[in-house]
């Protein structure tokens, strides 16, 4: 290519997903373009054709994805964050958990999976043989071929460069072809999941995404142009619960991050802390002080407690809104991801209004976001004692239920769901992803094949309902990944 054309293909790569190529790296660009084109089966010039004229397919931009992102990682990479996690920060969310009785991670650009299972490994130490039902971890990845070897769980001496023996000869198993296989309990405490940062929608319960409380997301953000990094952030922010936990890599910080995050420093790591009550958008986030500020103590305000209002706001958002509006005002701080605020309002609709089931509806959405699963659980069971002839409220119950570890109550709800609607494509969803989870893999496949004819024929670009923005395709990508999961 020439440089004029490598400009072009930079720029119509930045347009159309969000990755950054200035052109000191354009020969890193030229080659991905190269090896994306031999995966699709496709000429580069005709692959070339298609990104300038804005015709590319979601599976070209998938493959592309996974070629131009540099999945390269190994087990415990960056020892020092790990040690901060072992040390400081899983203790006190294993604490805090002991009562609430559920615990949220994710690694957000899992590639070949080494971080998510390092993390599960920590926790094994820690938990020592504690219950582990109510533990998710997630892990999630642009690049199907990197979730496919994820899952599975099988690595090369490469993967282990810096790992003590003893670590790896506790949690792997040698193969036959001198090759290492991940311990079975090691492995089930690991979902894999396809999810595209820099498109598809998150929080959401479609992809299990909402009320986390600790994020991983190391060299990821570095590839994205500035304006999609900052909206990545902003979703991690609406994702964590308050005082939820978000690690990125030293280099990708302080310019992305808004008054959303608080600045922790440690002596050999950076990390942020989402700071209860505040806009995910508020704008550029201050410098913390010299030296690690306290940590707060592992506590989570009650479902209705009103914070301090961020500095963006001077107003209480009850009473700035009029009694009609108060409704309206809170589906708008629900999708700004202000959810405590969101609370607030609803409280006071409900008090004048005590039987609105959307309302309720709504407050259980908010709640389970931030994580607080009983209380959200409360209101979506009271508005099914208003209208019980609601699928999309049975598929909410069954969410937070599964989430709840409750999986045969979960089943039942999700069942009732489809009954109530046979075309509801996410309780069909629910059901595969369920099946899977207690090791139904027969009833699993049934429902994914369920949802693929529930799929077919819809424009790729609509947004199923209940879904809170997730899309025909990003569904399909999801079921995709998930039945090369089941295929290992």
């Amino acid at each position: 290519m020439t440089e004029a054309e490598r400009a072009q293909i930079s720029e119509s790569i930045a347009a159309l997903m969000g990755l950054r190529f200035p052109p000191e790296r354009w020969s890193d660009l030229e080659r991905g373009i190269n090896a994306a084109a031999g995966e699709l089966g496709s000429p580069a010039s005709a692959l070339l054709e298609r990104l300038a004229a804005s015709q590319a397919t979601r599976r070209d931009l998938q493959v592309l994805a996974g070629r131009l992102t540099v999945g390269e990682t190994y087990f415990f990479r960056d020892p020092a964050t790990f040690e901060i996690l072992e040390r400081e920060i899983l203790p006190e969310l294993i604490s805090l958990h002991r009562h609430a009785g559920y615990l949220r991670i994710w690694s957000a650009g899992c590639a070949t999976g080494e971080e998510a299972y390092s993390v599960a490994i920590l926790l094994d130490r820690l938990l020592a043989g504690e219950d582990r039902k109510k533990i998710t971890l997630l892990a999630t990845d642009v690049n199907v071929n990197a979730l496919r070897k994820a899952s599975e769980g099988v690595y090369t001496e490469w993967s282990f460069r810096g790992v003590p023996a003893p670590v790896r000869d506790r949690y792997f198993t040698r193969t036959i072809d001198s090759r290492y296989a991940i311990r079975e309990r090691i492995r089930r405490m690991v979902t894999f999941v396809y999810l595209n940062l820099a498109e598809d929608h998150y929080p959401s319960f479609t992809n299990q995404t909402n009320g986390i409380d600790l994020i991983l997301c190391r060299n990821v953000l570095m590839y994205f142009c500035p304006d999609v990094a900052r909206r990545v952030v902003a979703n991690f922010s609406r994702a964590l619960v308050e005082d939820g936990w978000l690690i990125v890599s030293p280099s990708e910080g302080s310019p992305l991050m808004s008054s959303a995050f608080q600045l922790c420093n440690r002596t050999t790591a950076i990390l942020y802390r989402k700071s209860a009550g505040s806009s995910p958008v508020d704008g550029p986030m201050k410098q913390a002080e010299a030296g690690p500020p306290p940590m707060p103590p592992p506590e989570r305000p009650g479902p209705v407690d009103l914070p301090a209002p961020p500095p963006a706001e001077t107003a209480d958002p009850v009473a700035d809104a009029p009694e009609p509006d108060l409704r309206q005002r809170a589906d708008g701080l629900y999708r700004e991801g202000r959810y405590i605020d969101a609370e607030t309002c609803l409280d006071g609709w409900l008090t004048a209004h005590p039987e609105d089931p959307e309302a309720m509806t709504l407050l259980a959405r908010a709640l389970a976001n931030r994580g607080e699963l009983r209380t959200a659980l409360h209101w979506v069971e009271k508005s099914l004692r208003v209208n019980k002839l609601s699928p999309g409220r049975h598929y909410l119950r069954a969410t937070i239920l599964a989430e709840l570890g409750a999986a045969g109550e979960a089943m039942a709800a999700m069942r009732r769901a489809v009954y109530l609607d046979h075309d509801f494509v996410l309780a069909h969803f629910g059901l595969a992803m369920l099946s899977r989870r207690r090791g139904r893999l027969r009833e699993s496949r049934r429902h994914h094949q369920n949802v693929l004819g529930l799929l077919e024929g819809r424009s790729p670009g609509e947004v199923l309902p209940e879904s809170e923005g997730t899309t025909v395709a990003a569904l399909a990508d999801m079921l995709r990944a998930s039945v090369s999961e089941e295929a290992t």
